[in-house]
């Protein structure tokens, strides 16, 4: 089990012994986020909280979870909507590029054959 202290992205890096390539290992994880029944009772016991009370205060973590997840979710796409705008920057410039080496070829060679016919006075 782990606690992730802080909010964000958590990265988990696993290493079945015995795996290869030939003979893969499945591997499953188990995510459960908020807290768990043992939290609330040693609340339940230390504060001297009713059913109720406790219930609330499950509601109260279960919004803040979810309202954490939004938080998140919504960086996640601003995120992604900037390299998305970057992206598109960089597409809009890039065949200008392509267009430029294309000229440059084409005026290089079209002057390189007309001094060869030049040198070779067949114009």
């Amino acid at each position: 089990m782990y606690k992730a202290e802080l909010d964000g992205t958590v990265q988990v890096c696993i290493r079945a012994q015995g795996a290869t390539a030939e003979s893969p290992v499945r591997v499953s994880l188990f995510v459960a986020t908020g807290y768990d029944s043992a939290h609330y009772k040693h609340e339940e016991m230390e504060h001297h909280l009713s059913k109720v009370q406790v219930s609330v205060m499950k509601l109260i973590d279960d919004m803040t979870g979810i309202l954490r997840e939004a938080d998140m979710a919504k960086s996640r796409e601003v995120e992604f909507h900037n390299q998305s705008v970057s992206m598109h920057a960089a597409s809009q410039w890039w065949p200008i590029l392509q267009i430029c080496v294309l000229l440059a070829t084409g005026f290089t060679q079209a002057s390189a054959i007309v001094r060869f016919f030049k040198n070779k006075r067949l114009v």
